[in-house]
């Protein structure tokens, strides 16, 4: 398209637009490889079997290629229609290359900073510039964090700038079906579970309100509801409980003693979630076999939705998409460029040109610690003390910046 568009009827505004998104594609592209491989042959026009030259060619260096990317980004950031293209607003435009420029200038800034390759500072400013603009646009984050991965419809998502539509039984996938097999292996990591904050913004190592892990119900209680959204949570079913489903005879409930609230979660779950089409307790697998227990630690391939950890992950789980052995029924629309992200890439990018204070925690972080009853983040507070267990080559706040970016994006 790029090598022809300049053939083309079309007026000069809508060669400008499709270059403009010939641009962003090829930039998206780009991203990926120089992630990879960091030295890759940059490649600009369509190839001919005769260009052996460009084809057996050498690796062009990082830096350059990083410096086309930026350049195109920038002249599609210009040239790209506001809106894009026809009705639909879920199409490449102009905030959708702001989003990448986003993610793409944060990344390369803090590669080349980090790895010693100089020339750095305008990419932090261009990730400070396109977010800044997209924060403007996008003023909202949305207080449900599980619809961003368990919606039928994004559109309706605040903060969304772009994201792959599903239509059932025409456009379908299988990212739900895979955490609801009895082969499942997405498990998260203890020492990842620990890193999540307690309910009043410390570290497990300082809260008061972290109540130890000598069982899951424990380790769970008064923390970041973002982990209970990407983790099962403890429960038993006994006969009784107090879910939305019965269950199949009577349990043990000898498990725990009596003072342990088997339904804890169960009942904070539907006061996370009260639609009853999202997450409950206890999980089932695609057949609607259940699980009566977790943590359930059996082993992928033993029981429906085992672990080997404990920590059997459900990010994508909810009780409205279809599922059945053929994997790929799935009409789960999935997100690919949204506004939080773009909080914490400008909070990061702000970090490293050393304009980070309590004015840009309270208009990213904070904005997404609200909805998951965490307290905010105090810079001031943030000492060599807040987190004992962090790499000390790793400045305070810039951990709890990063820490702030895994549990938001897990």
């Amino acid at each position: 398209m790029l090598d022809n568009i300049d053939k083309s009827a079309m007026n000069e505004k809508d060669k400008e637009h499709w270059r403009s998104v010939g641009y962003f594609f090829h930039s998206y592209n780009y991203m990926e490889l120089i992630s990879r491989f960091g030295d890759v042959p940059w490649v600009d026009k369509v190839i001919k079997e005769s260009d052996s030259e460009l084809i057996y060619g050498k690796r062009t260096d990082r830096k350059e290629v990083a410096d086309k990317v930026l350049e195109r980004l920038l002249y599609a950031e210009n040239n790209i229609k506001i809106e894009g293209e026809g009705a639909n607003t879920n199409t490449i435009n102009r905030n959708v290359v702001r989003a990448l420029i986003s993610r793409f200038c944060l990344f390369e800034g803090t590669w080349r900073k980090y790895h010693g390759l100089g020339d750095y500072d305008k990419y932090f400013t261009e990730a400070i510039r396109a977010s800044k603009e997209l924060m403007i646009t996008f003023p909202e984050v949305d207080n449900n964090y599980d619809n961003l991965l368990c919606s039928d419809n994004l559109a309706n998502y605040k903060g969304i700038i772009l994201y792959k539509e599903y239509v059932k039984d025409i456009l379908t996938n299988a990212i739900g079906h895979t955490e609801r097999t009895s082969s499942g292996q997405y498990e998260m990591h203890k020492a990842t579970v620990e890193m999540y904050l307690c309910s009043d913004g410390k570290t497990i190592w300082n809260s008061p309100k972290y109540d130890g892990d000598k069982t899951m119900y424990d380790e769970f209680r008064n923390r970041d509801r973002r982990l209970l959204l990407q983790v099962v949570p403890p429960y038993f079913a006994v006969n009784g409980l107090n879910m939305d489903f019965t269950p199949n005879g009577t349990k043990n409930s000898t498990k725990y003693g009596a003072a342990v609230n088997v339904d804890e979660y169960a009942d904070l779950l539907k006061q996370i979630l009260p639609s009853n089409t999202s997450k409950r307790l206890p999980v089932f697998n695609w057949s609607g076999t259940m699980n009566w227990t977790s943590p359930n630690v059996n082993g992928p391939g033993q029981a429906p939705m085992g672990s080997r950890s404990g920590y059997f992950m459900w990010r994508h789980y909810n009780l409205w998409d279809e599922n059945s052995n053929m994997a790929s029924t799935n009409y789960c629309d999935k997100p690919i460029f949204y506004i939080e992200e773009v909080l914490l890439n400008y909070a990061e990018a702000m970090y490293e040109t050393n304009q980070f204070d309590q004015s840009v925690a309270n208009a990213t972080i904070n904005k997404l610690r609200k909805r998951v009853a965490v307290d905010d983040m105090v810079v001031s507070e943030i000492d060599e003390n807040f987190d004992p267990k962090r790499d000390k080559t790793v400045d305070p706040v810039l951990w709890e910046i990063r820490r702030e970016r895994m549990v938001e994006l897990m």
